[in-house]
């Protein structure tokens, strides 16, 4: 089970709807706020690491339109 929290004077405080037993060991991982809702799972490193290369590589100005074209060979899809 996952459960979300938020720290306060260096201590993980968890949402008030959730009940732990005293003493009980538990892990976290620290969630970043740069990452996307419903990709708070994801390392945070992972959006550091892609906000260092954002903009750096250059390709043709359709790729996100035909990625797959590129890829793999798929037929160009056009403009809608």
């Amino acid at each position: 089970m996952s459960y979300v929290g938020t720290v306060r004077n260096g201590v993980i405080v968890p949402s008030p709807e959730v009940h732990l037993t005293e003493g009980v060991k538990v892990s976290f991982t620290p969630l970043t706020e740069a990452a996307p809702a419903g990709l708070t799972g994801v390392n945070p490193r992972v959006w550091d690491l892609l906000a260092e290369v954002e903009g750096s590589v250059a390709g043709p100005e359709d790729l996100a339109r035909n990625h797959d074209r590129y890829a793999n060979g798929a037929p160009n899809r056009t403009e809608t």
